[in-house]
């Protein structure tokens, strides 16, 4: 196994080892990696995702935010098109690919 294989594998074993469901977007908004928490909160196996833009989920996650907002109240939609109020944290992550982070699901509010 390569280093650069090896820390894909770490990157993905530490995003699902997270509580919050999280999801790795790029400068475009198009979905790059999916955890586990994110797979059952909104009902999509990660394959269906990757490369999809955020706002399928997050149908106002607007770009002006992406560089840094915590605790933004949004509604999110499942992959069965029902809606739920969520609070919504990004944030940037500088590599050499240029990936940025957002959003990561930290408290669904149900009614």
């Amino acid at each position: 196994m390569g280093v650069t294989q090896l820390a894909d594998n770490t990157l993905i074993a530490l995003l699902n080892a997270a509580p919050d469901a999280t999801l790795v977007i790029d400068e475009a908004g198009l979905i790059l990696l999916v955890n586990s928490q994110a797979e059952l909160l909104f009902g999509y196996d990660r394959e269906e995702l990757i490369g999809l833009p955020v706002e399928l989920l997050v149908p106002v996650a607007d770009p002006k935010f992406r560089p840094h907002a915590t605790g933004l109240q949004m509604v999110a939609r499942k992959h069965d098109g029902s809606e739920f109020m969520t609070e919504i944290s990004l944030s940037t992550l500088a590599t050499d690919a240029g990936v940025e982070p957002p959003p990561s699901d930290r408290t669904p509010h149900r009614p």
